[in-house]
């Protein structure tokens, strides 16, 4: 259910499930920029990391802010123009639940550069990669952190627009097509027909109707690994 913060937080709205956080809503910044998504990423200390963002070739969108007493941010893009969020908690610590169905549960980078930009965001966050597959559409790679794996990252397909890299969001749900049906009852629009991923997940990217966007909201349905 959404909550308003205090109106010293500029609009934002915070989405709570079960009593938890789970995501915020904000107006956007940047009148030219479409709706879309962001993905942050929880740091010791956002001026240090935004330091390595200049010195790796990223560009800063935004410096250093506090954000009253729930914590530090910074907006930046890699070499490859995905923009990407930092966040130092403060009070606030970030979502509250997630990998549960209605809550976040993954973010994936879908880059033209998957060399540079795994050379990148090692530099600037310590992320190690783990790559399976062989070269061409099927290479997907896992960022890691102490071998957990926290994203996701994969060539970004020939079909959309050069020089778009982005990080994609998504969801967890338990019916991916019941939720598809209802964010289409909503006004979106299909931008992926439903993927099966072997063994564990579902996929169907989705987006508000206007045809700028380049950051889809997708739903993603973990389901029983096929035994053979």
């Amino acid at each position: 259910m959404p909550r308003k913060a205090p109106p010293e937080a500029g609009g934002y709205t915070v989405c709570d499930m079960d009593g938890k956080t789970v995501a915020g809503l904000g107006p956007n910044m940047n009148p030219a920029a479409p709706p879309h998504w962001s993905t942050y990423v929880n740091v010791t200390s956002a001026d240090d990391t935004i330091a390595k963002v200049a010195a790796n070739g990223g560009t800063v969108y935004m410096a250093p802010m506090d954000v009253m007493d729930a914590g530090r941010m910074a907006v930046f893009a890699d070499p490859g123009g995905a923009a990407l969020g930092l966040w130092q908690p403060g009070q606030h610590m970030g979502a509250q639940l997630v990998n549960e169905p209605g809550t976040y549960c993954w973010s994936e980078l879908m880059t033209d550069d998957l060399e540079g930009a795994e050379a990148f965001y090692k530099a600037v966050f310590g992320w190690d990669a783990e790559t399976q597959g062989p070269e061409g559409p099927g290479r997907y790679t896992e960022w890691q952190v102490g071998g957990r794996s926290v994203g996701g990252m994969m060539a970004k397909p020939p079909t959309m627009p050069p020089n778009t890299s982005f990080w994609g969001v998504y969801f967890a749900v338990e019916d991916t097509d019941a939720a598809l049906a209802k964010a289409q009852d909503l006004g979106a629009s299909v931008l992926m027909a439903a993927t099966d991923i072997e063994p564990v997940r579902t996929v169907r990217a989705h987006a508000p109707p206007r045809p700028e966007i380049l950051h889809p909201l997708s739903a993603w349905r973990a389901q029983r690994a096929r035994t053979t």
